[in-house]
């Protein structure tokens, strides 16, 4: 069983994902790096090289991959573009939409300098947002759970999923 976390860039999915995982004793999957091996290219090259259809197709055969394992899953922001994702996730137990207020969510955003994100390369605080509220309703349909990360702890963050997890077994 896999325990999925699903929410826009910035929302704390692989920090919270590497936390949880290591709490509740499973292995962690970053859903990108795993895309990112199996395509032999960084997710910049593949968008630039084969666009942004390629890069989904590989992610979806990741998801389905990731979804017959023991692990906690820090998806990609827009996994749940595609309806065959979605389809997937809602045959899961724990799909946790990690939210995040929206002033935070650019903060955290303009503050990674680690993270090269090629869907908001070039983008206004504006749209970067448009493109969160036009994916909103994706996350709340494929979610069993929701967290808002803003101004908490990643071990807060991590305390609170387990706490709804317990309740929902």
């Amino acid at each position: 069983m896999a325990i999925i976390l699903i929410g826009y860039m910035g929302s704390g999915k692989s920090s919270v994902g590497k936390q949880l995982a290591q709490s509740l004793n499973l292995a962690y999957v970053d859903l990108d790096l795993m895309i990112s091996q199996r395509a032999g290219k960084t997710i910049q090259e593949i968008f630039a090289q084969d666009g942004e259809d390629y890069f989904r197709k590989i992610e979806s055969e990741c998801l389905a991959d990731v979804c017959e394992q023991n692990s906690v899953v820090a998806t990609g922001g827009g996994i749940i573009l595609k309806a065959e994702n979605r389809q997937l996730l809602s045959k899961q137990k724990f799909v946790i939409f990690l939210t995040c207020e929206d002033n935070e969510l650019i903060h955290r955003l303009k503050a990674d300098q680690k993270n090269i994100r090629p869907i908001i390369q070039d983008k206004t605080n504006t749209e970067i947002l448009a493109i969160y509220q036009q994916r909103l309703p994706f996350y709340q349909v494929s979610a069993t759970m929701q967290i808002d990360t803003t101004n908490k702890s990643i071990a807060t963050i991590v305390n609170e999923i387990k706490e709804k997890m317990e309740k929902n077994t």
